[in-house]
C-alpha cells in the first residue's frame, strides 16, 4: 500500500515508544513504575459506568448532531455548567466550548488548521507530542 509521502516525516510516537522501553525491560526482569502516559490507576467509578450503560441505551444519543456545527449544545451547555461549578469560570457555550473526540484530536485538528507551509511552530519541551507531529503534517513548517 503506498502512504503519503508527509507520513515519513512523521517521528516514532513518544509513548510507543516508551511503552516498548517498559515492556523490554520488564521482559529483563526490571520492575518498573511507569510515568509514561498518564493512565488512571484507579478504575471508573460505579457510578460513573453505570450513567454511561443508561445513556448508551437511550436511543436519543444514537445519532449523529449534525444539526449543530461545534457538538451537540446541550453537552457544550453542561460542559459551561460544570467549569463555572468547578473552577468559577463563565464560558459561553455557543463560542468558546466545542465538543472533540479527544484531546489529542483536537491539539491535531488545530495546528492542521492554523498553521501553513512555512510558517514557524515554536512547540514547548517537554509538552504533548501531539502538537509537533500535527505541526509537522501540516507543513512544511519550521518547529522550534
Amino acid at each position: 500500500m503506498h502512504t503519503a509521502e508527509r507520513l515519513k516525516k512523521v517521528p516514532p510516537y513518544l509513548f510507543m515508544t516508551l511503552r516498548n522501553k517498559i515492556n523490554d525491560a520488564r521482559k529483563g526482569g526490571i520492575d518498573v513504575i511507569s510515568l509514561a502516559i498518564g493512565d488512571p490507576v484507579d478504575p471508573t467509578p460505579d457510578r460513573v459506568v453505570e450513567a454511561l450503560a443508561v445513556a448508551a441505551h437511550d436511543p436519543e444519543n444514537h445519532r449523529y448532531p449534525t444539526d449543530e456545527e461545534w457538538g451537540m449544545m446541550a453537552f457544550r451547555e453542561a460542559v459551561a455548567r460544570w467549569y463555572a461549578r468547578r473552577y468559577d469560570v463563565q464560558l459561553d457555550p455557543a463560542k468558546e466550548i466545542v465538543a472533540l473526540i479527544g484531546s489529542k484530536e483536537g491539539c491535531h485538528h488545530f495546528a492542521l488548521g492554523v498553521v501553513n507551509p512555512g510558517d514557524l511552530v515554536l512547540v514547548t519541551d517537554p509538552g504533548i507530542p501531539v502538537i509537533s507531529r500535527a505541526s509537522g503534517l501540516s507543513a512544511p513548517s519550521r518547529i522550534r
